[in-house]
């Protein structure tokens, strides 16, 4: 099915998009003059919230429909739909309300990455940068990462935009420590699917420095890096020349001192970094 583009509006585009769904809807209905269809009634109901001002249950009724215009439409057409849905969140309200929509909203496009992925990723950064406040921006950025990193080549697309800024996201976000190291460790994931050399080595400095967000009081935290804390030690005792290791007395790292199969790990860092190998032989199965 193609959309015939019309002069229009633009408080009309969205009514557009309702109308289209509509008829994507009423595929395969018996029409007749007196009964509703599921296309009537959903483009009636689009249509009162809208002149209702309504923006936040409208965008919720659209979205909820994109799988069927992904499944149904050109990637064109799909794109077009998906770009006035978003461009309708700079009308709603900046109150935290807004938080959980962008994140809802974010989750609906973000579904089946196999499927006109690159449009999807472009409506995804699309409502990162429409959406008005840091805790907006920080949930749509943690899909936009989970989405991506579903797909290699997504990934590479994504990882140049993202690269080199989680320190300043965090700083001008004013995150809690729990919410930068989720950060930092999305971004770590992120670089570690696209995999080239230098994103290992940008993988590995993320890694790092959600390691020395972790305070030992921290418990949740503390258990949350742990695999991440056996993943940076053994990244560095196979690579040590890809990236300089300080995060040797961090608490998350020295907590694998408690453990017999971490330890080991850490008794060979620490032979590579302050010890003698030929006085200190350990076999390290990893």
């Amino acid at each position: 099915m193609t959309i015939h583009l019309v002069e229009t509006y633009e408080e009309d585009s969205h009514i557009a998009v309702a109308r289209h769904i509509a008829s994507l809807l009423d595929e395969g209905q018996v029409k007749t003059a007196l009964a509703d269809t599921p296309g009537s009634l959903f483009l009636a109901d689009c249509t009162n919230l809208a002149n209702e001002y309504r923006y936040d249950e409208l965008i919720k009724r659209l979205s909820s429909h994109l799988d069927l215009v992904f499944s149904k439409c050109s990637e064109k057409d799909a794109e077009c739909c998906l770009t006035c849905i978003v461009l309708l969140v700079p009308r709603l309200d900046k109150d935290s309300h807004l938080t959980e929509l962008a994140r809802k909203l974010a989750l609906d496009i973000g579904k089946q990455p196999d499927v006109a992925g690159e449009v999807k990723l472009n409506g995804l950064l699309t409502l990162y940068s429409n959406a008005q406040t840091a805790p907006a921006r920080y949930m749509v950025l943690l899909q936009t990462l989970e989405f991506a990193k579903q797909s290699k080549q997504l990934a590479a697309l994504l990882a140049p935009v993202v690269k080199g800024k989680a320190d300043e996201w965090n700083r001008v976000w004013g995150l809690k420590p729990s919410m930068a190291i989720e950060l930092y460790l999305q971004l770590a994931a992120l670089m570690k699917v696209v995999g080239d050399r230098p994103s290992v080595k940008e993988y590995l400095r993320l890694l790092s420095s959600a390691l020395a967000l972790v305070k030992s009081s921290e418990a949740a935290d503390m258990a949350k890096v742990k695999p991440f804390a056996i993943e940076a030690v053994k990244a560095f005792i196979r690579s040590p020349d890809i990236f300089q290791c300080d995060f040797w007395e961090l608490p998350a790292v020295q907590q694998l001192s408690r453990e017999p199969g971490s330890a080991a790990l850490l008794r060979l860092l620490d032979v590579m970094l302050n010890g003698d190998m030929q006085n200190n032989v350990l076999a390290v199965a990893f």
